[in-house]
């Protein structure tokens, strides 16, 4: 479904006014709405319709027998489409940014939301079929809606955080559809990212919620989720679970690692997966793949980062096609480098 056109934070802005309050326009931004079939009676009872943001380049509406790559831009974990239109201090929106930077290709912004803070863009049966809705309904919307190049080679899909994780493994469960990816500070090297985070949630269950998940989730209820600090590594760990595990955690209330949970866990690895035989033929097929990372990540997805790199290239994926950088920087705050990538990658499939 076509919807009108999407001005930052659902405001007509008059960009007469200059910034900070708005930026002249170089292509423009449409809300769309997508109804997904695979959505549709998720276990959570979440929105089965869902937004879709999507930018159409300079030369789009001027060139009606072109077609144009898309790159998808996934947002991370307690993200919302509609969240890219918020503004930092002193700083443009992404929606801004990516105007700015003008990508030869038409850019879209899907909807990853849950009630239990997002679904790592996988297909779960906990969570909800979160990569068919992407790699299917959105996909498809795409392709009728606009005029799309309409194959893998026109395809990329890009994100940051448990968005970087869900494009990589989207090019990893469907390299039919996706050509190329990019991933900042994406999710990998479980050990680094997530056991950590056993050592917190065993003592806030322990001291505030006399070990009770039904307690933590009780209390949430009352007065929302993250207004206290110790709330993400709970909500997180319990919404990593169920998309990698079908809702095992990896600990019990004493805090004692459950090997066969973890071993769960461990097999949605990224840095794993694509070592396997399995997945050879998808990492073969892949034109481009960009990796990135602040050296001062807060949850040293650096790390992660560096570990990938390192096992697609031992796995065969061509040095020339992979785009790797350590840049000087932490986890968030990181939405001036994604035009970067959305850039490289609509660059890449121009070429085809």
């Amino acid at each position: 479904m076509r919807g009108g056109q999407f001005s930052q934070n659902a405001l007509v802005r008059d960009t007469s006014w200059g910034p900070p309050w708005a930026r002249p326009s170089q292509g423009r931004w449409v809300t769309d709405t997508v109804r997904s079939d695979a959505l549709v009676q998720n276990p959570l009872g979440d929105p089965s319709v869902r937004p879709l943001y999507v930018w159409l380049p300079p030369g789009y509406d001027a060139n009606p027998g072109r077609r144009w790559p898309v790159v998808a831009f996934l947002h991370g974990f307690a993200g919302q489409a509609d969240a890219w239109a918020n503004r930092r201090p002193f700083q443009p929106t992404l929606l801004e940014r990516i105007d700015a930077a003008a990508p030869a290709a038409i850019v879209a912004l899907p909807d990853g939301w849950t009630s239990w803070g997002g679904a790592q863009w996988l297909d779960s049966p906990a969570v909800g079929a979160y990569q068919t809705y992407l790699s299917v309904d959105v996909v498809g919307h795409l392709d009728r809606s606009y005029r799309t190049v309409g194959d893998r080679a026109g395809r990329a899909v890009a994100g940051h955080s448990s968005g970087g994780y869900g494009a990589v493994m989207s090019a990893l469960l469907h390299p039919e559809v996706w050509g190329r990816w990019a991933s900042h500070a994406g999710d990998g090297l479980f050990e680094m990212c997530f056991l950590p985070d056993i050592r917190a949630v065993t003592r806030t269950l322990q001291q505030r919620y006399a070990g009770s998940w039904d307690g933590f989730w009780a209390e949430l209820a009352e007065r929302g989720p993250l207004s206290r600090d110790d709330d993400f590594p709970l909500l997180n760990t319990w919404a990593m679970a169920a998309c990698f595990a079908g809702g095992r955690l990896p600990c019990d209330a004493a805090g004692r690692l459950d090997l066969d949970a973890w071993a769960a866990w461990l097999a949605c690895d990224p840095v794993r997966l694509v070592a396997e035989p399995a997945w050879a033929a998808a990492v073969g097929s892949w034109l481009g793949a960009w990796i990135d990372a602040g050296t001062r990540d807060d949850v040293y997805l650096d790390l992660a980062a560096t570990a990938l790199r390192d096992a697609l290239l031992a796995a065969g994926l061509a040095e020339g096609s992979l785009r790797f950088e350590l840049h000087d920087g932490r986890h968030g705050g990181q939405e001036h480098r994604f035009p970067l990538s959305i850039s490289w990658l609509a660059d890449q499939m121009t070429k085809i």
